[in-house]
């Protein structure tokens, strides 16, 4: 392990300062959700026809309620690079964690975005323990931004896991985001409607046996579950025996059950919720 992070300062047991630590986990927790926001760019909000060679054209009105059309930026040629720069991102994160025995090769996951964002995200702990880690979340941080300023909107909302709705030609294999504080959600692929709530028990029977540090579980809750949570929470939950950690890592930080902090969690918001009311 370095004493020295790349960013000079002095590291925490591993590669990286604190505060890179921090930086990855945030990153790595919202990429799912950025993601959603690039397919939604990509599919959304662009549409062709052949008066325009094929570049994009934008609808917008002006104050009088006129539609106007705005052609000569090629957006889905920059999200379809955006696209192929976070997917080669994703491999060789997906391939080094294999090589680092982090993983078995019959978890490797679907050759898509989100189920890959979701993978770097899950073995968060082995990446942060690679050695050239620093170089991985400085690229991370350059694609983070470039599907932000591509997409031109905020993370503001929760993935709500795959469509699987069974249509005529097969499962339905759209991935889902939420808007937070919205109880629907419809697919735009095959326009099913589903209840957010349902979708998000359906998550939390997938990650409740995933175990996080406390830094992990409060960065990601919030963008993946919809259920707000600090770290310092976990750590007095600790304290008054109401949480066990079940594991630490290597650098022996205490690492959660997601059901047994999410259990916690969701009861904690239903007494606030209550006692605001």
């Amino acid at each position: 392990m370095s004493d020295v992070c790349g960013c000079s300062r002095p590291t925490t047991g591993g590669h990286l300062c604190g505060l890179c630590v921090e930086e990855l986990e945030k990153l790595s927790a919202e990429l799912p959700a950025l993601v959603g926001l690039l397919y939604d760019h990509m599919g959304g909000l662009v549409r062709f026809n052949q008066s325009s060679g094929g570049r994009a054209q934008r609808s917008t009105k002006d104050e009088t309620g006129d539609v106007s059309v705005e052609t000569g930026i090629d957006l889905p040629q920059k999200a379809a690079e955006t696209s192929a720069l976070l997917k080669d991102y994703l491999h060789r994160c997906t391939r080094l964690l294999m090589d680092a025995g982090a993983a078995h090769p019959i978890r490797m996951p679907a050759d898509e975005l989100t189920p890959m964002a979701w993978f770097l995200y899950s073995h968060l702990a082995a990446f942060r323990r690679l050695p050239g880690v620093y170089a991985l979340k400085e690229e991370l941080r350059g694609l983070s931004g470039r599907v932000l300023r591509l997409v031109d909107r905020p993370v503001g909302r929760v993935y709500a896991g795959k469509c699987s709705i069974v249509t005529e030609v097969g499962e339905c294999p759209q991935e889902l985001y939420a808007t937070r504080g919205k109880p629907f959600i419809v697919c735009a692929r095959c326009g099913f409607r589903h209840e957010v709530a349902a979708r998000q028990e359906v998550m939390r029977r997938v990650a409740e046996d995933t175990l996080m540090t406390a830094k992990e579980l409060a960065a990601a809750l919030p963008s993946l579950m919809g259920v707000p949570l600090k770290p310092a929470t976990l750590r007095s939950w600790k304290n008054r025996k109401r949480l066990e950690a079940k594991s630490i890592t290597y650098g022996g930080e205490d690492l959660y059950r997601t059901g047994d902090v999410l259990d916690l969690a969701i009861e904690a918001a239903a007494r606030q919720e209550k006692k605001a009311g």
